[in-house]
């Protein structure tokens, strides 16, 4: 027994050791290991569709957490333990919650007792983060101006680069900076409206910083502007550092952007810190792989790399955090799963399932970065964790051929044009991934993985996944807490949507062997019909965990492909919806395709969202039909460039269409053909599905990529009131195509419908209809947001 003893005390001995050697007096891997959050102020602000507007409820009163001691005390001691230093408060303009210029009354939001409550309150939370070794920051916009002054002056809220602007930009700033000396610095960007306002600035925000006389630190984020435009601030003000996000707005895979270590170089090895973390394809999901964190800290670091701010927007995010976290202060000489099965098992009450935990926290932490290397946008709103109709999976790029979705050129220097965001194009991320149509056509590149190897890998890791869950499962015993069932729920729903992405990819695969005459299709069904099997599974325990719906963005493209990464861009709605609401419109996509089969391989095509929305005949009453037989001037206002047409190579049914050509039109906007007013009535608070088949005869000249719209607008409320889903659409010269469009007239009951063309393009339109859609309301149409 003595023997026994004294052998663990040598172990606990040697490893203390080995603790102290690695941790005491030793410099951390990374200098700044920070966390973000809102500040949770709106002041006015329409950033974002007024994206802070939902903090307005609190922000002049106190019961609540901002003003609770302990929320910060236990925030600050957590942040202390895991060795983070630094929070950033993201706001576009923050200031007016804490400032107050006597000089700019205009730009006042609180009352001098409630900025004196307000500045009471931060000081304190300044102090008190300083004791646990934490510095906070915010991140901010620009040119932003608050609302009230804007308005007050004539002035834009976003991008008024005028010397007002300056001058009041200058003074708050230095305001800020001299009314808290212990708030650690700023971090700001030139942009986003405009893009590269760097005379700004260099003239307001660094001036601002000299003019406090405490010399705090800047955090430059270089999104939108170029090498040259950061050495400008760095010599404007020289205690600079840059920031470059981690993997812009998702993560895919273990490693930081090869663009950090490029700008750093472009700088002349200027010290980066990076912006990112588990967020946008994560959201709602589970995610924790503490050796993806290792892995991606050791190339921060290889890459110039000084500090990490880290996003965690991800269901539960406890372990992200902690293994970031762990990394960022001590990287280690290698991974240890060990460390991270005892902590595991510690954090659900059982040790001895700590390391079976493991194991399934990163099978499930590695579908979705799997999925998005075939399915790839690096958008904060790409969210393919609610589904996506399976033409998706055929027309977005994969990782390597990804265009950042604003830009189009690049120039000789290899920068983008104009600078909207990220300098530089999408880099090599060191795995070159073949789409659909490529590896079916065999022109895949030499060793590119191929889309079923991708669906392969994210069915090993779902069904690995599951299979631990089932044998944890089985092993619980009443004292085992919710806690643990909640996180096998999470990995669960994990699992079964990598299954349903798997037979996606599988059936996207036989589609295109169907189009290209290697395959009778009969494949494609059978998949699809094995991804909606998995979907009832991601709505049953999506709704276990989700009750409610949520919100978040959908790309509802409108036009048929090839899509431009500028129309992926602009196809994004902000909905509110629920997995359980896109269950239906799977099913209704499997009879969809079945039929497109059976009219034959160069007929069919793949149904959009819109298509999956539509509402069955039974939901429907027809309120108006138009087959365009004859012209027709009772419900018309035919404008210039419409024109009733028989030609047999534009008609697409019967013996007439509507012809809208604007070809030989000038002028930017063009609306020739509209409902006459009261000529069909939509009432206030019902809902309306319009179809209407089209074939496009030119594409748009001047704008290829939204030249044709329709909407319903109101002229008492004017255009700022049009409604109407997926208004924007565009195509290939001679496609034909069958739009769904849903309408909800809410304050006015004077909407007609309206066709308009975008600068030079011509189209017919056929067979319309409008119906009114019988029942309950189903919140998959409903848009919070339309796109910006």
């Amino acid at each position: 027994m003595r023997a026994r003893l004294m052998v663990i005390i040598a172990l606990l001995t040697a490893l203390c050791i080995r603790h102290s050697c690695s941790h005491a007096g030793a410099k951390p891997s990374l200098e700044i290991r920070g966390v973000t959050m809102e500040f949770p102020f709106w002041l006015g602000t329409s950033m974002y569709d007024n994206h802070w507007r939902g903090y307005g409820a609190n922000e002049r009163h106190t019961n609540w957490w901002w003003f609770n001691r302990e929320h910060w005390q236990r925030k600050f001691a957590e942040m202390e333990r895991l060795h983070l230093n630094a929070l950033a408060l993201l706001h576009p303009h923050p200031y007016p919650a804490l400032v107050n210029l006597p000089a700019f009354p205009n730009a006042h939001y609180f009352d001098d007792a409630t900025l004196a409550r307000n500045r009471k309150m931060f000081r304190w939370i300044l102090s008190e983060g300083k004791r646990h070794g934490v510095s906070i920051y915010f991140l901010t916009w620009n040119i932003v101006l608050p609302p009230k002054f804007a308005t007050a002056h004539g002035l834009a809220e976003f991008g008024a680069d005028v010397p007002l602007a300056r001058a009041y930009t200058r003074a708050i700033v230095a305001e800020l900076f001299r009314t808290y000396p212990d708030l650690g610095g700023l971090i700001t960007m030139a942009g986003e409206t405009p893009p590269r306002c760097i005379d700004f600035v260099e003239d307001a925000i660094c001036g601002g910083l000299r003019d406090s006389g405490v010399n705090p630190q800047l955090i430059f984020k270089t999104w939108c502007s170029y090498p040259e435009d950061a050495m400008r601030i760095i010599k404007a003000y020289p205690r600079t550092y840059l920031l470059h996000p981690l993997q812009y707005e998702q993560l895919f895979v273990p490693k930081a952007d090869p663009r950090i270590g490029r700008f750093s170089r472009e700088c002349g090895n200027i010290p980066m810190i990076a912006l990112g973390g588990p967020k946008s394809a994560h959201g709602y999901l589970f995610w924790g792989d503490p050796q993806w964190a290792r892995e991606i800290v050791l190339d921060l670091r290889r890459q110039n790399g000084i500090g990490l701010f880290l996003e965690t927007y991800c269901a539960d995010p406890w372990l992200a955090r902690e293994s970031f976290a762990r990394y960022m202060h001590d990287v280690g000489t290698h991974y240890d799963p060990t460390e991270w099965a005892r902590k595991i098992g510690k954090r659900y009450a059982r040790a001895d399932l700590g390391a079976e935990l493991l194991m399934a926290m990163q099978h499930a932490s590695r579908i979705i970065p799997r999925l998005l290397m075939l399915v790839h946008s690096q958008s904060d709103h790409f969210k393919p964790q609610f589904g996506l109709p399976l033409i998706y999976y055929l027309e977005m790029p994969t990782v390597s051929t990804y265009v950042f979705e604003n830009v189009q050129t690049v120039d000789e220097r290899g920068y983008l044009r104009p600078n909207l965001g990220l300098c530089y194009p999408n880099p090599d991320w060191g795995e070159r991934v073949a789409s659909v149509w490529e590896f079916v056509a065999g022109k895949a590149p030499h060793n590119a993985t191929t889309p079923l190897q991708i669906a392969d890998q994210i069915e090993r890791h779902a069904t690995q996944c599951l299979k631990i869950v089932y044998q944890i499962r089985n092993a619980l015993t009443e004292h085992d807490g919710a806690y643990l069932r909640q996180l096998l729920d999470r990995l669960e729903l994990n699992a079964h949507l990598g299954l349903h992405f798997a037979s996606k990819i599988r059936s996207a695969v036989a589609w295109a062997r169907f189009k290209r005459s290697k395959g009778t299709g009969e494949a494609c069904v059978r998949h699809l019909v094995a991804s909606v099997k998995a979907w009832e599974r991601v709505a049953t325990i999506a709704s276990k965990l989700y009750p409610k719906s949520v919100t978040f963005w959908r790309s509802e493209m409108a036009s048929q492909p090839p899509w431009t990464q500028n129309q992926l861009w602009h196809s994004y709605r902000l909905v509110r919806s629920h997995w359980r609401e896109h269950l239906e419109p799977f099913r209704r996509e499997v009879e969809i395709i079945r039929r497109e089969i059976a009219r034959g391989r160069e007929r069919a095509s793949l149904p959009l969202w819109e298509n999956l929305f539509a509402e069955p005949r039974e939901r429907l009453e027809l309120i108006f039909a138009d087959d365009f037989e004859r012209r027709d001037d009772v419900h018309w206002i035919w404008s210039e460039g419409s024109a009733w047409t028989d030609n047999p190579a534009e008609v697409i049914s019967g013996k007439g269409a509507v012809r809208l050509d604007t070809r030989a039109l000038k002028g930017k906007y063009h609306n020739p053909l509209r409902w006459r007013p009261n000529a069909v009535r939509l009432k206030v608070g019902e809902r309306y599905q319009l179809e209407f088949d089209y074939r496009i005869l030119m594409r748009g000249l001047d704008f290829p990529d939204s030249c044709f719209a329709v909407a319903a607008r109101t002229p008492t409320g004017g255009v700022k009131n049009d409604i109407g889903t997926g208004r924007f659409w565009s195509g290939r010269n001679g496609t034909v195509g069958h739009r769904v469009v849903f309408l909800t007239p809410r304050h006015y009951d004077d909407y007609a419908l309206f066709f308009s063309i975008h600068g030079r393009a011509a189209i017919v339109i056929d067979n319309l209809r409008v119906y009114r859609i019988k029942g309950k309301h189903r919140s998959s149409q409903n848009a919070t947001q339309p796109s910006k």
